[in-house]
């Protein structure tokens, strides 16, 4: 029996280019239609017509398949009529079908394949949802769609390549290849282009994700969707286009992300909420502009070159998110990867701006809440940051620098005993007098003594109980009551920063 009689049988006369097709199958898997392809767009060039249901039979029909060698299915130069239905087909060999015409779409639901190749064809659309693929599957090379291209739940054993594949459904969804399996790499690169949404939600892929050179045009929607993707190989996003929102949400990213060179549209944006990666390497053109950068929940386990940035670049970076809200997990996460490197400098000055940042905040509301004050007749609502913790918070950046700098506390305490030791000393023992109950046997006056006796709490030097300042002079009095209180602040503020330096 050969191929060409079941044909017949199958589908009655055949034309002259069904004959060629089956009797060339059956002798080497290939049946060319034209020789000189090389410059031919297959979307309008005038190709032999065949009935995509003669290559959909060669796939799908068991009595077929044992009359194919290993060599496959290889279609070259024809024009598809009608839709390929090879859904559901179990054929162990290659499908190839080269600078083709699949007008009104492939649908490979279901279908278990040997290897899958569309290079420099084009298709109304391609639905491949749950398809099976031992080998590589090449969109790639000119491959064009006008259509959606699913591969929702599909497994691939080896690389998807769409390098240089042109994908065209604006508005909707260019690529979705949903909770995919991929055992090699994903490549999106090399003049990749895609006219709506491009979205791997849930995928795992066991090689790398090739993104540099692409273009990512879905304006005001997602450009590219990488929610829930697990990776086992590197991510690079270099050298992109992008016109709408990328997203690399709550995804698990083993190896290195990389960003730079980017040309990023207007309103265009980057979320990495949630996503952990092992390696961030970002260059100039990385990011999108200011408020359209989300990093909460980002982490990360070393930058690259992270000694040779200055910590205000990473700063700048971290002050890309929106101002309209505050994350303090960005920060608290770069503070923690420069001292777990051993730049501990580096790492408070961080932590000293994410704090500032947080008095953005409280200032913000502060000012709100006066408006209300004054501005209502009734009671007044202060915002969620709240007015005094907004005071107390200003004052420990002002004092100890949020607690990261309480090396300030020591120039504030010196400069204020220096400050006692003049004005106290100033008057000498004209100024000050001895206290009543201390009028016999009392220790001559000393004014460094003095000054340190009254600002330090809990401390007796046997100067403060001895001496006071003359009633007369009016203002020591009053300047020795701030001494004393301003003792007591310093001290209590420096027992508060030695506390919180041992809990970190």
């Amino acid at each position: 029996m050969t191929l060409l009689k079941l044909a017949k049988e199958r589908f009655g006369d055949l034309t002259e280019v069904e004959e060629k097709l089956f009797l060339d199958i059956q002798m080497d898997g290939m049946a060319i239609f034209l020789d000189d392809l090389e410059d031919i767009d297959p979307s309008t060039a005038d190709l032999p017509e065949l009935p995509a249901e003669c290559v959909a039979w060669l796939l799908t029909d068991r009595k077929v398949g044992e009359l194919i060698t290993h060599r496959g299915v290889t279609v070259v130069g024809a024009r598809l009529t009608g839709v390929l239905d090879a859904s559901f087909a179990r054929f162990p060999w290659q499908v190839n079908l080269f600078h083709c015409h699949v007008s009104e779409g492939l649908n490979l639901r279901e279908a278990s394949l040997g290897l899958l190749r569309l290079s420099r064809s084009h298709v109304g659309w391609l639905s491949a949802d749950g398809m099976g693929v031992s080998g590589d599957v090449f969109l790639g090379q000119g491959f064009t769609a006008c259509g959606e291209v699913r591969f929702l739940g599909a497994s691939i054993g080896g690389d998807l390549e769409c390098s240089g594949a042109t994908f065209d459904n604006a508005g909707g969804y260019a690529l979705s290849t949903n909770r995919m399996k991929v055992s090699g790499a994903v490549f999106l690169n090399k003049g990749f282009s895609a006219e709506g949404e491009v979205c791997l939600v849930g995928s795992s892929i066991g090689g790398k994700l090739e993104c540099t050179g692409g273009s990512f045009q879905n304006s005001g929607g997602d450009a590219l969707n990488l929610e829930a993707v697990t990776l086992s190989g590197a991510v690079y996003c270099n050298g992109m286009a992008v016109d709408g929102r990328v997203k690399i949400e709550n995804s698990s990213l083993h190896r290195k992300l990389h960003l730079a060179d980017n040309i990023w549209e207007a309103g265009s944006s980057l979320s990495l909420i949630g996503t952990s990666v092992n390696v961030l390497c970002d260059g100039n053109g990385a990011w999108p502009d200011k408020g359209n950068v989300r990093l909460n929940g980002f982490t990360y386990e070393a930058i690259h070159d992270e000694a040779t940035k200055d910590v205000a670049e990473r700063l700048a970076w971290l002050d890309l998110q929106p101002d309209d809200e505050y994350r303090p997990q960005p920060y608290e996460q770069l503070a923690a990867v420069y001292a777990r490197n051993g730049f501990g400098s580096q790492a408070r000055k961080v932590l000293i701006a994410k704090n500032r940042r947080l008095a953005r905040f409280y200032r913000r509301d502060m000012a709100a809440g006066l408006k209300r004050l004054f501005r209502s007749s009734g009671e007044a609502v202060l915002p969620g940051y709240g007015f005094l913790p907004g005071i107390w918070h200003h004052v420990l950046g002002a004092v100890v620098g949020y607690g990261y700098r309480p090396q300030r506390l020591l120039y504030l305490a010196l400069g204020m005993v220096a400050l006692g030791w003049l004005l106290f000393g100033l008057g000498g023992q004209g100024a000050m007098v001895p206290a009543l109950d201390g009028a016999q046997g009392h220790p001559p006056f000393h004014a460094l003594i003095y000054s340190l006796d009254t600002f330090l709490p809990l401390v007796d030097l046997e100067q403060k109980n001895r001496w006071v300042p003359d009633g007369r002079v009016w203002w020591l009095g009053w300047y020795q009551v701030l001494h004393i209180l301003m003792g007591w602040f310093l001290t209590t503020m420096g027992v508060a920063a030695l506390i919180d330096r041992l809990k970190r």
